[in-house]
């Protein structure tokens, strides 16, 4: 049978996706979300099929993603690219799913975190290929996690067959726009897939992914049972899917208190303007941040910069150019030096291979170091003021690098995939890495330069933090929301911590009483006891008086008194300022770049005099 061409197909679909979803959410009737569902069910259905696997839980995520749909149709911001959006919810429909799933039954790793590399490497034809469940999971995931943009085109396009101009007329953009976001959005998939080991051509997973949807023919009885939940309600389990996730869709506060705070604004503009522009008394500005002086490191993967940021003010001191996507950045034990790693990729074109070094008292770049081509530098650390470990995850290792001479000395093999992050005490003789594609924890043996032993964890270990005295290793999960203790003498386990939210980066307070963990998809930051390992608070990122447009915290840093956290704010170019001991952000701090990741502190005030 001949496959109808682009124009056949849409001419086919009777009423737009747009006038459907909005019969939605004015009225919710069944004829409308019935449509919806026929016309929209293959890529939902292969969406939860490609990272759950065939069986009952992706019929579930299948469920509460129209769920979601029924309850959330009035906000989707583009109707006319609904697909799009229900490609996006299903991902995290299906990643809540998977993760219940894994906590419940305590199973090995989710499909996104197999212990083994996906790797597969190409030439033939994209029709022939043929990916592993693992493989195939991270590659729906991807897709649904791609910007907005990128994500609709794509499925507008390929899923849903319409033509470039056809496509551009539902987005609103030029067809000229359209295609770069086409080109933009199969290499932006590449490049992200690379990161996660699976090296094909972008046309060869846009080849998988089609033939995925065209399968993925959800069966009558899910259709009837979806039907009979959207008036007669769901089973509990897709009913609480879809409330986790509508939940975390909803805004923070109601329109009506929005708008009265505009008034307010709007009538007291003259007295706030003289109030913000006047000069302080000092105690005040101690109020805000107490961290007094010195300076906070920002890294900005989009735009390849580092800013050097009053702590006490916010005001951006000076913004220096690195290489592609840095990622991690670093302070020696002085203060006087910092390390940027550049991974080069999402946002640069391939893998990154350098370490940026600056001088922070003349508040300049010092040097650039080689760690080799295509490596993909990340995790940073030092040894000494002029010592410093990174890892290398291209060639699972990590390197010593002399800041002195700028130059890579030696390579410590860790032969685990996904060489992530590395932590160490200054003038130790251990270190250790967190190998996020082999689920495992590295032991190196500084003295002798080899790896000693390896411990196995769950969900994606991706960040470490060392206790001052060097007795505790502290480890993030991502994947399973779980936070492990470790015994840095023989990696045993001592505790493991539910900590729900996408746990991203830790890091233990100066006083080392407490660590931090920010918690990306719960927008939090949260804090736990390190002698007690319990947690012993959730602080929300996002409230009416300091607000994030977009949430998602990355990393975080200490103030020197251990009584303020600073957050990287990845997509809201903010950093968010946290009283940790009232548990309440206090402010925010304007960033100009994009997709903010790495943050530091150093006691150093560039072109003054150390405190």
């Amino acid at each position: 049978m001949a496959k109808p061409s682009r124009m056949e197909t849409t001419h086919k679909l009777g009423r737009s996706d747009a006038e459907l979803v909005r019969a939605c959410a004015q009225s919710n009737t069944e004829t409308a979300f019935t449509e919806l569902l026929h016309r929209h069910g293959r890529t939902v259905f292969a969406v939860c099929r490609g990272i759950l696997g065939n069986g009952s839980d992706a019929d579930d995520a299948f469920q509460a993603t129209f769920l979601v749909l029924m309850r959330r149709a009035s906000s989707i911001r583009h109707p006319e690219a609904v697909g799009g959006w229900l490609c996006g919810v299903a991902t995290h429909v299906a990643k809540r799913q998977r993760q219940r799933r894994n906590m419940k039954y305590a199973k090995e790793v989710a499909m996104m975190s197999d212990p083994s590399p996906l790797a597969v490497t190409t030439s033939i034809d994209p029709s022939d290929v043929a990916l592993d469940a693992d493989a195939r999971a991270v590659l729906w995931a991807e897709l649904g996690e791609l910007p907005e943009k990128y994500r609709d085109a794509l499925v507008l396009y390929h899923f849903e067959e319409l033509t470039t101009e056809q496509a551009a007329e539902r987005l609103n953009c030029p067809v000229g726009t359209l295609r770069g976001r086409l080109s933009k959005g199969r290499e932006l998939l590449r490049s992200r897939l690379v990161r996660r080991g699976v090296t094909l051509t972008a046309a060869a997973l846009i080849a998988i992914l089609v033939t995925d949807r065209a399968e993925a023919a959800p069966p009558p009885e899910l259709l009837e049972k979806i039907t009979s939940a959207a008036t007669h309600g769901a089973s509990s389990n897709v009913a609480s899917l879809a409330d986790s996730v509508v939940l975390a869709m909803s805004p923070r506060w109601k329109i009506s208190t929005t708008v009265v705070g505009l008034v307010v604004v709007a009538v007291l503009a003259p007295f706030l303007f003289w109030l913000l522009n006047r000069n302080p008394p000092a105690e005040e500005v101690a109020f805000q941040a107490p961290a007094g002086p010195g300076t906070l490191l920002v890294v900005s993967q989009q735009d390849a910069t580092v800013s050097l940021i009053d702590p006490a003010t916010g005001r951006i001191r000076a913004t220096i150019a690195t290489d592609p996507c840095p990622h991690e950045v670093a302070v020696s034990p002085n203060g006087r030096l910092a390390a940027i790693a550049n991974y080069g990729l999402p946002f640069g074109p391939e893998q990154g291979s350098t370490v940026t070094l600056l001088d922070l008292s003349a508040g300049k770049k010092l040097r650039t170091v080689n760690v080799g081509g295509g490596a993909a530098p990340h995790g940073l650390c030092w040894l000494s003021d002029d010592r410093l470990l990174c890892t290398v995850e291209q060639i699972e290792a990590v390197v010593e690098i002399d800041a002195t001479l700028g130059n890579v000395i030696r390579t410590i093999r860790t032969a685990q995939a996904g060489t992530h992050m590395v932590a160490s005490r200054v003038g130790g003789t251990q270190a250790f890495t967190a190998n996020v594609l082999s689920t495992t924890i590295s032991s190196l043996d500084l003295t002798n330069g080899v790896a000693r032993s390896e411990r196995r964890l769950g969900g994606m270990p991706e960040s470490l933090a060392l206790s001052p005295d060097g007795a505790t290793l502290w480890v993030g999960n991502r994947a399973d929301d779980t936070l492990a203790v470790l015994a840095t003498d023989d990696l045993r386990v001592l505790k493991t911590v539910p900590a729900p939210g996408m746990l991203l980066r830790l890091a233990f307070a100066p006083d080392g009483r407490s660590v931090a963990v920010t918690a990306h998809q719960s927008n939090e930051l949260i804090l736990f006891d390190a002698v007690t390992l319990t947690e012993t608070r959730r602080i929300k990122l996002s409230s009416e008086t300091v607000a994030f447009n977009v949430p998602g915290p990355a990393t975080v840093v200490f103030s020197p008194d251990s009584k303020t956290a600073y957050c990287t704010m990845h997509q809201a170019r903010a950093v968010a300022v946290v009283d940790v001991v009232a548990g309440v952000v206090t402010g925010k701090f304007d960033v100009s770049g994009g997709a903010l990741d790495g943050i530091a502190f150093s006691p150093i005030t560039p072109n003054e005099d150390e405190p």
